[in-house]
């Protein structure tokens, strides 16, 4: 079973659901296409599974960076996108994230930056510029372990 979070807005007193883009494709949803949503209030309930193991299983998300992040360079940030966001660990747990430059135990901000620890990578990695590509993978099941790389864009 995989879980996933999604993000609710209240709009006009109405509250919506936002599904990350990655998922939508995934399952191919489409405008007034209905998903079925289980709510648990006990955190030990086992939630029934809505969809096939291989529709909604997603073991790699890749991205580019966008032209308007590129002060992630000075501050030694990694910003992650909000469609990217549920792939990860829920904000300021902490995991293993293995790079080029060795295993970085990090977690992911309130903000969407991926900032503690880091600096050596991107001492190595630098500059980021726009069309950077980062891909994060899940090298197995387990949740606390994700796999960076990173390909320079075309100049």
């Amino acid at each position: 079973m995989k879980f996933f979070r999604v993000q609710i807005a209240k709009i006009k007193g109405y509250h919506y659901i936002r599904l990350p883009k990655i998922i939508a494709d995934k399952m191919k949803l489409d405008n007034c296409d209905e998903i079925e949503i289980s709510i648990r209030e006990d955190a030990n309930d086992s939630q029934t599974t809505l969809w096939d193991q291989q529709v909604h299983e997603i073991k790699k998300v890749c991205f580019t960076v966008p032209a308007d992040t590129l002060t992630m360079n000075m501050y030694s940030r990694l910003y992650v996108p909000a469609d990217y966001r549920f792939f990860f660990p829920p904000s300021l747990n902490d995991f293993i994230l293995e790079t080029n430059v060795g295993n970085i135990q990090t977690h992911l901000t309130t903000e969407g930056n991926i900032i503690k620890g880091m600096k050596s990578w991107f001492l190595i990695n630098h500059p980021i510029e726009s069309n950077d590509t980062f891909t994060f993978e899940k090298p197995n099941d387990r949740h606390a372990r994700y796999r960076l790389t990173f390909d320079k864009g075309d100049k």
